[in-house]
């Protein structure tokens, strides 16, 4: 893969506030569909600038090399660790693997995504450059666009002028330089002596006049400083300090926040047993981490009413009190329990309520009155008798 390691020089005034619009039967340049990324990455970075500020998240330590065969460390040479850091012009840096730095070059160059050598002219070895070693270094990187992936373009015409390829893609990467200067200088903390005037210096909340302050400047520079290091003539290190000249930027990636609820207890009801067909009486629920709202379930058929309901949470154990009314033929039987507080903590039990079947009067059955049989004719007698009479 080539690439290109020449860089655009970015700034905070990209001047970039429209986006193309796309309608039926469009004819879609190479112009249009670069002018809408560069809509959506330069909101990015304004809202990465503006509002998480600028400088190190995470990682990005400057170290001295080790030495083979473990003999101390080499002079001159560092390496920076993998990091992430925000660049001042709201570009994301990313150091996806360790990188040695002679403190006698420029300097060295990456892509993100790709392995950490650096490609070394076979005729000339890598330039140095005079430093004045009686003051310190600093180790800053900034954001880098590179072109990548060349591919081959076909000819508008006959023209021999015309670029026979072009790069297809950009990508992200950076530049590690040695500076003698600190670009923004010491950071200034405030003072946190005075909470409010802390959080107010900080900006996490409003000022005396009730407004926040106003928008930060553009940097005037690109580079981010990772370290500080002191050298001696022949190249040993003698200090390197990672917090000189160091921005910080407030993350809060490591961190979350854990959730304290807590699911109700029941211990008993007061009464613990109803009978079908039960309505508007009253249940008294006793236990622990009630919260005001808190729903009661006592199964199929039993009705609970929250109208008058009288929550005491003064003491321990903690009350609850309730209507319910029953169903005339509500389960017979010991019914599961269920309270759910309004954050949905829920404890369902069972063998604290029992309904009863209902007793009522059962009609007494009336006396079968006795029926006289009627009387049957033997058969063929009507006509014995006319005969006999005919006699």
């Amino acid at each position: 893969m080539k690439t290109d390691t020449i860089s655009r020089e970015l700034s905070c005034d990209r001047g970039v506030a429209e986006r193309p619009r796309y309608y039926a039967r469009q004819l879609i340049t190479s112009d249009d569909l670069t002018l809408e990324q560069e809509y959506f990455r330069n909101k990015l970075r304004a809202h990465n600038r503006l509002l998480h500020g600028w400088g190190v998240v995470c990682g990005a330590h400057v170290c001295p090399r080790p030495a083979a065969g473990d003999w101390g460390y080499r002079p001159w040479e560092v390496v920076i660790e993998p990091g992430y850091i925000m660049g001042p012009y709201g570009d994301e840096i990313i150091i996806d693997c360790e990188r040695v730095v002679d403190l006698r070059t420029n300097g060295v160059t990456g892509c993100t995504g790709e392995p950490s050598m650096e490609s070394v002219d076979p005729w000339c070895s890598q330039v140095y450059v005079p430093r004045d070693l009686t003051e310190p270094l600093y180790v800053a990187v900034k954001y880098k666009e590179s072109q990548t992936r060349p591919v081959r373009v076909q000819p508008i015409g006959c023209s021999c002028e015309d670029n026979p390829c072009e790069y297809s893609r950009l990508r992200d990467g950076y530049e590690i330089g040695i500076l003698d200067y600190c670009p923004e200088g010491d950071v200034t903390e405030p003072d946190q002596t005075d909470i409010p005037l802390y959080l107010q210096s900080i900006g996490l909340i409003r000022g005396a006049d009730g407004l926040f302050e106003r928008c930060p400047p553009c940097p005037p520079e690109p580079w981010v400083v990772l370290a500080r290091v002191t050298l001696e003539d022949d190249g040993a290190i003698t200090e390197i300090d990672n917090c000189e000249c160091r921005r910080i930027v407030i993350s809060f990636g490591p961190y979350a926040l854990r959730c304290h609820t807590e699911k109700p207890t029941v211990d008993h009801l007061e009464p613990a047993q109803y009978t079908q067909g039960d309505e508007d009486k009253p249940l008294k629920i006793v236990g622990d981490k009630f919260k005001p709202g808190m729903k009661v379930h006592l199964g199929p058929g039993v009705t609970v009413d929250y109208k008058d309901a009288v929550l005491d949470t003064s003491a321990t154990p903690h009350t609850y009190t309730v209507k319910v009314s029953l169903d005339a033929d509500a389960r017979v039987g010991e019914h599961r329990v269920t309270l759910k507080n309004p954050d949905c903590a829920t404890t369902t039990v069972a063998g604290k309520f029992r309904v009863d079947a209902s007793v009522t009067a059962v009609p007494t059955a009336e006396p079968r009155r006795a029926t006289t049989a009627p009387s049957v004719t033997p058969r063929g007698g009507r006509a014995a008798g006319r005969k006999k009479k005919n006699r």
